[in-house]
């Protein structure tokens, strides 16, 4: 049954009148989200409880940014609008960003995606809900991480330019702090262009944000944007096989040993197969920790790459132009580095040249002819443009 609100939009749409209907039906999300906080509150466990008291707690800890809180006095040193005047004090109260307006908490047995993923945290924002899985109701880098999916759609919803204000303060603020934040931010361009699934949810600012928490809590970079990484997803524990053969035959396509492929060559797909497959003969491939494989342009323009997302990167036009026993060692020697976690700390010292000779030595010890591939790219050396080889 309708109620008049929903006539009344109705009514609006066809005198072409969509503003006005946008506006009435914002009113009627933000009443009917009141009507379900309500009931929530009132029947919520006492978990659920204690998780809404720590994202309060939270909030005025390491969220001050994302509800204007703490760019009120920049931003009332200036005349706003003229229905806006108001003391920096009471600037951030304009708005309703906070996760104490009508955010529900709830803790739930499963959360799963597109029938074949199951994730640990997730954010409604419409419904103005964070979901967290039984067994990690206590992990803080999940809460961290489905707060700012939720700050950040109220400050959407809100005011989209302060949104914009936001973001840029935070890129001034890590600017000095990491020197690869330019790379990372284009990397992130480029994966919100094709992981389709997920760049509608991880933006820029949403990036920025988790860098900045990583460095609050002094963890490693992209921490809190994965979950603490191994935590990304929490998915049944396969059984070890009991032979290699059996190894070797599990890798029949790279889904197996990354958590997301965009390959869609058929040259690189094999020669990738092949790669996983002499790995799996003395480690494991799908217990690497393996995140993305991304066919296309690298960012440094050499053939292949691990960026600072641990995503691994291959040029396969570049790359087909050597034989397929370097082309293989080009790979495994940037699979080597994922491995032993190089895409957390770059550098370009003395310390990144180690780094190369440990990959190279990683990748020999599983098989691959590191010294031909040496022999024609040369010695590991920082080229133009402080880029490794």
């Amino acid at each position: 049954m309708k109620t008049k609100k929903q006539d009344s939009v109705e009514t609006l749409i066809s005198a072409g009148k969509c503003i006005e209907a946008h506006e009435k039906v914002k009113d009627l999300i933000d009443e009917r989200s009141y009507e379900i906080f309500y009931k929530w509150s009132v029947s919520r466990t006492e978990d659920e409880y204690q998780l809404q008291a720590r994202a309060i707690e939270l909030e005025e800890k390491y969220f001050k940014d994302m509800i204007l809180k703490e760019y009120a006095k920049e931003l009332t040193q200036h005349k706003i609008v003229e229905t806006v005047n108001v003391y920096s004090d009471e600037f951030s109260r304009v708005f309703s960003l906070g996760i104490d307006n009508h955010w529900q908490f709830r803790i739930v047995e499963s959360i799963e995606i597109d029938n074949s993923k199951i994730a640990v945290g997730m954010c409604y924002h419409l419904e103005k809900v964070i979901e967290i899985i039984e067994s990690k109701k206590n992990d803080k880098l999940i809460l961290l991480h489905e707060m700012i999916h939720a700050y950040e759609y109220s400050l959407g919803n809100e005011c989209e330019t302060y949104k914009q204000y936001v973001m840029l303060a935070l890129y001034r603020k890590l600017e000095p702090k990491i020197p690869n934040l330019q790379k990372l931010i284009i990397s992130q361009v480029h994966e919100a262009s094709q992981v389709h699934a997920a760049s509608h949810v991880h933006s820029i600012l949403f990036m920025l944000k988790s860098l900045d928490l990583d460095l609050r809590l002094k963890k490693p970079l992209r921490t809190v944007y994965s979950y603490g990484r191994k935590d990304f997803l929490d998915t049944p524990k396969k059984r070890k096989p009991t032979s290699k053969k059996r190894v070797l035959m599990r890798i029949s396509k790279l889904e197996q040993a990354f958590e997301y492929a965009d390959v869609r060559s058929e040259y690189l797909n094999k020669l990738l197969l092949k790669v996983l497959g002499i790995i799996n003969k003395s480690t494991n491939v799908t217990e690497m920790g393996l995140e993305k494989i991304i066919e296309g342009p690298t960012l440094s323009g050499l053939e292949a790459e691990v960026v600072e997302d641990g995503s691994i990167r291959i040029d396969w036009v570049k790359l087909q132009k050597n034989d397929d026993t370097i082309a293989m060692a080009i790979i495994a020697h940037e699979i080597a580095h994922h491995s032993l976690k190089h895409h957390l700390s770059v550098t370009l010292d003395d310390k990144g040249l180690k780094m190369e000779k440990e990959a190279d030595d990683l990748a020999k010890q599983w098989g691959f002819d590191i010294d031909l591939f040496r022999k024609v790219y040369g010695a590991a050396t920082i080229l133009k443009d402080d880029k490794m080889r």
